[in-house]
């Protein structure tokens, strides 16, 4: 008689001899076709069919060649924008800020009053800040990932 197991623990009996068993020990009475995904790389039964072997080298091949290189390739592309971000952020408010600011200055000195554009200069480091910050993290999560292959 056969025993289809579908959810539980891997301890079994039967219910015709009382024969205790653990699930993962028994032999497969039709092998199985599936890949069976528990972390990144996928893996096969114990009797597994043919099939089931050719999918999972099919399936690691593929990731070799084309999904670790453009998870790679992402992650560069991520970076480089946020470094190219951060040092636009920091650039552009400075440029623009310093040029309002000595554009003002003569106003300011015959009105005898503090020049506003001067503190919105410290705008652009602090924003580059947080892109930096977004860039650790990143690599942080990166390295992580790829840690719990």
């Amino acid at each position: 008689q056969a025993i289809e197991k579908n959810r539980g623990c891997d301890h079994m009996m039967c219910t015709s001899c009382n024969y205790r068993f653990n699930w993962s020990d028994a032999e497969a009475v039709v092998p199985c076709s599936s890949l069976h995904f528990d972390k990144f790389w996928g893996n096969v039964c114990r009797g597994c069919s043919w099939c089931a072997m050719a999918k999972l080298i099919f399936d690691r091949v593929f990731l070799a060649i084309i999904g670790v290189p453009a998870l790679l390739a992402l992650a560069f592309v991520v970076v480089v924008g946020l470094l190219a971000s951060a040092i636009v952020v920091l650039i552009v408010p400075t440029v623009v800020f310093v040029l309002l600011a000595l554009g003002y200055e003569p106003v300011r000195r015959l009105r005898r009053r503090r020049n506003p554009f001067v503190e919105k200069i410290e705008i652009g480091p602090v924003l580059a800040h947080g892109c930096l910050y977004l860039i650790t993290q990143l690599f942080k999560n990166l390295v992580e990932m790829i840690c719990d292959l």
